[in-house]
This record gives C-alpha cells, structure tokens and sequence, in this order.
C-alpha cells in the first residue's frame, strides 16, 4: 500500500549511469523516510552541487505536491558538520535559505523548489512530518 502513494521517477534500468528517484507522497519524519527508503533499497537523496539539485528538479519537477520534502543531511552524529545519511560524508553544498541554518529548530534538512532547482534548504525538528524524496 505504501508503494501505490509513492512515485518512482526514474529511467528504470538506467542506461546513463543516474540516479534513480522516489517521489513520497505520503508524509513521514526523517527517520521513518530514512527507514523506508532503506526497506526499498534506497537512501534519502543527497544533492551534493547545483547541477545535481537541477537534475532532480528536471526529473521530479512536474510530480512534486508538496512544497516541503526531507533530504539525507543531517546534524545527527555530529553538531557542527552536515553529513549525508547514505555515506555519512560531510556536506560540501549547502544552499541554504535566508536566516538558515536555525540548528536550534533541530538537526534535519529540507527542501523547496525554486526557480527551476532545489536550491534553497532549512534546518528543522527531524520529527516532523514532511514528503520525502528517496534515491537509487
């Protein structure tokens, strides 16, 4: 049942060597997102430069319906470095909104699309619910 809320967005057996992505319609915390991305075989999605976030919105854009979607970063293990939830790499990218990060609001990423890209990004409770968008 989860699976008929979700999208999958991708060119499946993908020839080009891209990632493949899942669009969440149904709303979870971050770690539940984490936790169902992994029991698909999948990790939330990570955008590590600009061409990488105009990629996803090129191939998400037009299935997005909510404003609001988790993304892999996180303060979790550590409280002064993003890391990605699949690698645990530090985040070298952070477009973040005006005023962001608020690290007292909590230690999760989310983003919104603007202008064609995911380039705005904000720190918030990881309890709270949101879409979530997984990645192959």
């Amino acid at each position: 049942e989860m699976l008929l809320r979700n999208q999958c967005i991708c060119p499946c057996g993908n020839q080009s060597g891209g990632k493949e992505y899942q669009v969440s319609q149904q709303r979870l915390n971050w770690f539940e997102a984490a936790s169902y991305c992994n029991a698909i075989g999948m990790s939330l999605v990570t955008i590590k430069d600009e061409d990488e976030s105009r990629r996803l919105y090129e191939k998400t854009g037009t299935t997005l319906r909510s404003s609001e979607y988790w993304i892999g970063a996180n303060l979790l293990t550590t409280s002064y470095h993003l890391q990605w939830e699949l690698s645990g790499e530090i985040t070298l990218y952070e477009p973040w909104a005006n005023g962001e990060p608020q690290k007292g609001k909590g230690h999760c990423v989310f983003i919104k699309p603007l202008y064609g890209v995911f380039n705005t990004w904000y720190m918030d409770n990881c309890l709270k619910e949101r879409n979530f968008i997984c990645q192959y």
